[in-house]
């Protein structure tokens, strides 16, 4: 569990920040998690708010906004790799300053929500979360790829997420699956059955690409949507990692 965030002494004001809602202590953990660099989430009076060096040199609210969402769907994407989660912290609104650090205004956001859900933890920090949002800004394959992550599952955005992975690894999914298997992200085993369930599935889970073209003794140990769900979300933090290791 998150330690509490403590109230944040009143920093100079930036002209926009986003408010957050949602469950205490997982409002808490985006705050520990998001506590400095050029995106951060801060307490300040009670509330839970988004700030982003970003947002500062825009002047517009719609596109504050639209920047916004675009950030917080690579945090949301980010919680879900790091802890696997659902709902429910929601952006709230835009907020902004008449430039003398007076509110003057408050603009209602579409929600964007996620709870975390106890599991394994990867990618953890502080310091990692603000390396791996920088990342996301000049990659457009981790980025794609924790956007994708916090959509609604099924077994077709599961298995392209996966295929963008391989691609990246080793220029086609072939030679990236055996760059899996070399870097021990995954066991060969692991690796085929999660091919077999996204491409043919079966008579329970049939958003598979193939769910009908089964032939007998075809795909007898399925994943269920949930277990291909963590075996992505693993390696996911696995090559997200990589990468960070390669930028530092």
């Amino acid at each position: 569990m998150a330690d509490a965030a403590p109230e944040s002494p009143y920093p100079p004001v930036p002209p926009w920040r986003v408010h957050l809602t949602g469950a205490e202590q997982d409002l808490q953990d985006l705050a520990a998690e998001h506590s400095t660099g050029r995106t951060r989430v801060i307490r300040l009076q009670g509330e839970y708010l988004l700030e982003a060096d970003v947002l500062n040199e825009l002047s517009d609210c719609n596109r504050v906004a639209e920047k916004a969402r675009w950030i917080l769907g690579i945090i949301c994407g980010l919680a879900k790799v790091r802890r696997f989660s659902a709902l429910p912290v929601a952006v709230a609104s835009v907020v902004w300053t008449d430039g003398g650090g007076n509110w003057v205004g408050r603009m209602p956001l579409p929600s964007v929500r996620y709870r975390i859900v106890p599991g394994t933890r990867y990618l953890e920090g502080a310091n990692t979360s603000e390396q791996i949002l920088a990342l996301a800004e000049t990659s457009e394959v981790v980025r794609t790829s924790l956007i994708d992550f916090v959509g609604e599952w099924d077994f077709s955005r599961l298995r392209r997420i996966v295929d963008s992975i391989l691609i990246d690894l080793g220029g086609d999914k072939k030679k990236g699956a055996a760059e899996v298997l070399r870097r021990g992200w995954a066991t060969q085993p692991e690796c085929a059955r999660f091919d077999d369930s996204v491409n043919f599935g079966n008579k329970y889970y049939l958003g598979a690409h193939s769910p009908l073209d089964l032939t007998p003794g075809q795909n007898q140990n399925p994943l269920s949507l949930v277990m291909a769900s963590e075996f992505v979300r693993t390696l996911l933090a696995r090559w997200i990692a990589s990468k960070i290791a390669i930028t530092k």
